[in-house]
């Protein structure tokens, strides 16, 4: 008997579902989420919902991004920023899910993925004072 995997779960209801009407989807979520507790991995459906989403962002060139500011983002600034994420990451769609967090100064810390873009005020203000110490 072949041992469960949970990714290649994720990968073949990808597979699935594609092309598949919203009903079709939908049942054939509902026997990925039984097969998933029929095999005692509930605790691993984070990260079947994960590796799904992952396969779903590459296959549909999106990105998403949980953005950092001081204070809530105009809509300039949010606009700016997701062009910024979509120019960098060569993504045709930007899924942004924004926080404000009252550490920073001013400026804001962008994650996508693995990679964190730090254009805090704070950073700013440590470079500079890097670059007139040397």
């Amino acid at each position: 008997m072949a041992k469960f995997d949970i990714n290649n779960l994720a990968d073949a209801l990808y597979e699935a579902t594609e092309g598949k009407t919203h009903e079709e989807q939908q049942k054939l979520i509902h026997a990925a989420l039984l097969m998933i507790k029929q095999h005692g991995a509930l605790s691993h459906t984070a990260q079947f919902l994960k590796r799904f989403e992952k396969i779903y962002d590459e296959e549909h060139k999106t990105a998403r991004a949980v953005v950092s500011s001081k204070n809530k983002l105009t809509e300039r600034e949010r606009h700016d920023i997701k062009h910024f994420i979509a120019d960098k990451h060569k993504a045709e769609h930007v899924v942004m899910e924004e926080s404000e967090d009252e550490s920073l100064l001013g400026g804001v810390k962008i994650k996508v993925g693995d990679t964190l873009y730090d254009a805090s005020l704070k950073t700013k203000l440590k470079q500079l004072e890097e670059y007139l110490v040397k």
